[in-house]
């Protein structure tokens, strides 16, 4: 990942540490800037502490990365990925004094980090929507399109006849609704599809344990929403990864909602495939927050983009040849 593909945020530094916000406010759970600082973060991130024996970072965002001759370290990271870190004496670019070579995010424990530049996708770009199981497999691959990649989340759309990788069986019948001791068996493989039915626009907040789904029909017509509940997504250069975790919420368009699948989220807790009793406790409290939005009438739940048309440009979005791209060994946390 190059700093020439990523957006500037000159100017726009923050820290990023326990109880503190990103970029527009957006709060993120002090897990994943806790114990792992870095490990669902990717950008370019100034820093102070140590690593392998070095310390540095006695200036400041403001100052020395500006261009001051104090030491600081310098993280490009993609989320779960292998980053570089340097340290250096001058500003941005130049003054390299030493390079600690390939670093991973987790090894940063500790650090006082500041974002400089963050990872962004461009308005119309086509990425991968990626569920990644707990074993690190692919469970699934979505190319969708991007609509908006701001403080709000990452806004993407899925046209119908979208391509996608659905995990089936050898013989091709989709593995969703097989129960734990029917995957424990049953052989699969990753097999090519076409998204169809519906369109849908899908919002992933920053740092949060779920998503909402716009599901629109053929003529574009608003069918309801859908809250996805799951980790807490990571950002590659090719898109962004997450773990299902099969607890979803229904929403009608008056805002009527019920649970669903909740079945198979009771199989799955505290199986040793999936997650634990105690992890499953802040997996139903994050779809609880957001049936407090709903019953509210609070944003997403307001209307907003109801009535989204796409370019009309647009067509099926189609697999890049990367999609089965390996970004990470450890797959997407759930945030307790």
């Amino acid at each position: 990942m190059g700093v020439g593909s990523q957006r500037s945020r000159a100017g726009q530094s923050e820290e990023v540490g326990a109880g503190a916000t990103a970029e527009g406010g957006v709060s993120l759970p002090s897990r994943l800037i806790g114990a792992v600082p870095l490990r669902n973060q990717a950008g370019l991130f100034w820093c102070r502490g140590a690593v392998h024996g070095h310390e540095f970072g006695s200036g400041s965002p403001g100052g020395t990365a500006a261009g001051g001759g104090e030491p600081f370290g310098l993280f490009l990271g993609g989320g779960t990925k292998l980053g570089d870190l340097v340290i250096s004496t001058g500003g941005l670019g130049r003054g390299w004094v030493e390079s600690l070579g390939r670093v991973r995010p987790w090894e940063l424990e500790g650090f006082i980090c500041h974002r400089l530049c963050a990872m962004s996708f461009q308005v119309g770009q086509t990425i991968l929507h990626r569920d990644i199981h707990h074993d690190g497999r692919i469970t699934s691959a979505v190319a969708v399109r991007v609509v908006a990649d701001d403080a709000r989340g990452l806004l993407t759309w899925t046209a119908e006849g979208s391509q996608v990788m659905w995990r089936t069986t050898l013989h091709g019948e989709r593995v969703r609704k097989f129960s734990v001791d029917e995957l424990a068996v049953v052989p699969t493989m990753l097999s090519p599809g076409q998204w169809a039915g519906t369109n849908v626009l899908r919002l992933t907040p920053p740092g949060a344990s779920h998503s909402i789904w716009w599901f629109f029909d053929a003529d574009g017509v608003f069918c309801g929403w859908y809250v996805n509940l799951e980790t807490p997504s990571q950002r590659w250069s090719g898109g962004f990864d997450m773990t299902d975790l099969v607890l979803d919420i229904w929403v009608e368009p008056d805002r009527s909602w019920k649970w669903k699948d909740e079945d198979e989220f009771a199989e799955r807790t505290g199986h040793p495939d999936y997650w634990s009793v105690e992890e499953a406790v802040p997996v139903r409290a994050e779809g609880e927050r957001v049936i407090a939005l709903i019953e509210a009438g609070a944003y997403p739940f307001d209307g907003t983009l109801t009535d989204f048309k796409p370019d009309s440009e647009w067509e099926a979005t189609v697999l890049p040849p990367l999609w089965d791209h390996h970004v990470s060994d450890l797959p997407p946390a759930i945030v307790v």
